[in-house]
């Protein structure tokens, strides 16, 4: 495992993230956070909308998802950022669409209101602009991860009327080799967490 793992943070000290290629995020990736003072604040209806926020931000971001495993106070995931093709373009519909199950329906509708604002003034150069924005959002592990923890923080807080950050800090990645045997090896240790934690055999 060691030949196929490569660690990118040693402590807790925010260092520049190493990625796998210069000027691209392009990779695959071991992905831990963890919730702050590692409190256990995932039940099943947590889990369940983690899942599916995880799913909608990684479409939007372009992120495949290998494996995953999401523990009482924290999560692991195995994904894999494809290299951004040349001349990626998306329509404005389709980076819509992707935004609104990424997002949700009520940020969506504010979109539209700004994007009415916007075309009533003349300003259809906003709504391009906007467009161009997230597309550069897109294959990047950053942006994921970020949007990911912002979402369902935000969601969490709502439903549990509290504020403040939910999570330990910032996610903890390690480059994972793209071949076969490593991809398995890390897999599997990810898929093993609740056995190691004695939640199953």
């Amino acid at each position: 495992m060691t030949e196929a793992i490569f660690s990118l943070e040693q402590s807790s000290m925010a260092k520049p993230r190493v990625f796998t290629f210069p000027n691209t995020q392009a990779g695959v990736y071991h992905v831990v956070s963890r919730v702050v003072d590692r409190k256990f604040r995932f039940g099943e209806v947590e889990m369940d909308v983690f899942r599916r926020m995880m799913a909608a931000c990684a479409a939007f971001h372009q992120v495949e998802l290998l494996t995953f495993c999401l523990m009482g106070n924290h999560f692991h995931l195995l994904v894999r950022v494809p290299e951004r093709p040349e001349g990626f373009d998306l329509p404005l519909e389709e980076v819509l669409g992707l935004w609104q199950c990424a997002v949700g329906e009520a940020w969506n509708k504010g979109m539209q209101r700004q994007f009415e604002i916007w075309r009533q003034a003349g300003g259809e150069a906003g709504v391009e602009d906007w467009r161009r924005k997230m597309l550069a959002r897109m294959f990047s592990l950053s942006e994921f991860m970020k949007a990911l923890k912002q979402r369902f923080t935000q969601w969490y807080n709502r439903r549990n009327d509290r504020t403040g950050t939910l999570w330990e800090g910032r996610y903890r990645s390690v480059i994972v080799q793209n071949e076969a045997n490593a991809l398995r090896t890390m897999a599997t240790y990810i898929d093993l967490n609740p056995v190691r934690a004695g939640l199953c055999e």
